[in-house]
């Protein structure tokens, strides 16, 4: 949720140009990072996400690590063109609220290329209140390559507690989107096993499946984080 260098946005581009779709895998710190879509055996999507190995919660670098992510030949399944995936270890706006070391997946609706677009700044255009969950507000203007993300204002953060995860909306040009799932490095070394319950919206950005809750999961046997969209619905 900030700013990219034009060195790194020039990557991105990229890998646009030289690939039909982004990876599956990248590299962070001493693990890595692969994305999967799983479905059930009638060949519905049950769930969509990445594994992390243990190591990725080492040697992190002391900046802003974005990566762009493609989810394989199951893609056309899900309603995601793409995950743009960020450690950020300075945390980002707003202050006091999200300023903690974090990993943020963002599971992007639009293409990599109308992302790209996203020039930023102050956002005139919000989308209508019946696209968002009860509850949810703006928490930034809209970032440059992201968009204007929407929090839960009754969420433990902006009620005197630290944040340690959330799942944020997010909008460019009076359009859902991007789903933001953030999360502590903090609060994944715990090895979590956790299911979030996602509030829904009255309408959403177009035909298909969307998920209704999310689920961090920790797997001793491979030192694997799972970190998942899941059970999903038709709308």
């Amino acid at each position: 949720m900030r700013r990219l260098p034009v060195s790194l946005l020039f990557l991105a581009i990229l890998v646009t140009t030289q690939s039909a779709a982004p990876s599956r895998s990248a590299t962070l710190g001493d693990g890595t990072i692969r994305t999967f879509v799983t479905l059930d055996s009638a060949g519905r999507l049950s769930a969509v996400g990445a594994a992390l190995t243990g190591g990725i919660l080492r040697n992190l670098p002391g900046e802003n690590a974005p990566l762009i992510l493609g989810f394989g030949p199951e893609q056309s399944k899900t309603p995601f063109t793409h995950l743009y995936f960020d450690w950020v270890p300075t945390g980002h706006a707003p202050g006091g609220v999200y300023d903690r070391p974090h990993f943020d997946f963002h599971f992007y609706f639009s293409s990599l290329e109308d992302r790209l677009a996203v020039a930023g700044g102050v956002d005139s255009m919000p989308p209508p209140a019946a696209t968002l969950p009860r509850g949810y507000a703006k928490v930034t203007e809209s970032v440059a390559f992201m968009g204007t993300h929407f929090g839960d204002t009754s969420g433990a953060e902006f009620h005197g507690h630290p944040f340690d995860k959330v799942l944020l909306y997010g909008s460019h040009e009076g359009k859902i989107t991007f789903y933001d799932f953030m999360m502590t490095t903090a609060w994944l070394a715990t090895r979590p096993n956790t299911v979030i319950t996602i509030k829904q919206p009255g309408t959403y950005p177009a035909r298909g499946y969307y998920p209704t809750r999310a689920r961090v999961s920790y797997d001793s046997t491979t030192d694997t984080y799972r970190v998942a969209l899941e059970r999903f619905v038709s709308r």
